[in-house]
């Protein structure tokens, strides 16, 4: 335990190394809560609200998706990627180090460095500038904290996954490229669930993208009913369990193909 916990202090400490890289996050995160709050503003021009949710809950429910990725784009697919192309991940195969465990630490640390600079200071940004709401209610606060954590662990096992595929294939970017394309439209950072077609509306609701920020989001404004909250944390704790099983499964393909290249 005390390796990972070392883990998660180093790469916390690391990503707190570069200053201008930082204050590029900030500023990259601000723009993109400008941008979709001004192209909000412009769509309910003429409009109270839609679907029950007003303009002040639409910006606040934009602001906080983008926020929301602002921690969660870490590395772990692509350093998993450079680990097996280097052949340092066979390290991890002679020694007692769950490798699984090793890249949550790094993760977290990195997370958490992120949040405290660049999340936090562009939430307080938004919420002077652009009048972000508070959460629904006391058990949206609650239920918000909780979906949060699980979309976290559903992102780094969705990362996690992508980078096992580089012991199967040469490059793993075009996976990379797929995600964060598929991550723009169905994550409900731009567009929200309730602006699909009623038919297809559940489904896209609990996909397992939007899980990673739709869920959190519409817990927090409020579009997920107190009724509705736990099938929501329900689902999203399903879909980290799915992630995982196949994790461990692919994992296993992985070090069954190494030992036969004699790694």
């Amino acid at each position: 335990m005390k390796l990972y916990i070392g883990i998660m202090k180093t790469s916390y400490r690391n990503e707190l190394v570069y200053k201008t890289s930082v204050f590029a996050n900030v500023t990259s995160v601000l723009i993109t809560c400008f941008v979709l709050y001004y192209l909000w503003v412009t769509i309910y021009a003429d409009l109270d609200s839609y679907s029950n949710v007003s303009i002040n809950y639409m910006v606040t429910y934009a602001v906080i998706g983008v926020l929301i990725g602002s921690y969660q784009g870490e590395n772990t697919g692509l350093y998993l990627n450079q680990l097996v192309r280097s052949g340092e991940i066979t390290n991890f195969f002679t020694k007692p180090i769950n490798i699984y465990l090793l890249l949550l630490s790094r993760s977290i640390g990195q997370s958490v460095a992120k949040f405290i600079t660049t999340t936090l200071l562009t939430a307080l940004i938004c919420i002077v500038f652009m009048g972000i709401q508070s959460p629904a209610t006391f058990v949206h606060t609650v239920g918000f904290i909780i979906s949060l954590i699980f979309a976290y662990l559903i992102s780094f096992n969705v990362l996690y996954l992508i980078g096992l595929f580089s012991f199967f294939v040469v490059e793993i970017w075009g996976f990379e490229f797929g995600r964060i394309a598929i991550i723009s439209i169905l994550s409900g950072t731009i567009i929200p669930w309730w602006f699909f077609p009623s038919e297809i509306q559940f489904l896209i609701k609990y996909s397992l993208f939007n899980c990673m920020v739709g869920v959190p989001t519409s817990i927090y404004i409020g579009k997920i009913s107190n009724n509705e909250l736990w099938l929501a944390l329900g689902i999203q704790l399903i879909w980290i369990a799915l992630l995982f099983i196949t994790s461990v499964g692919v994992y296993g393909k992985a070090a069954r193909k190494v030992s036969v290249y004699g790694g």
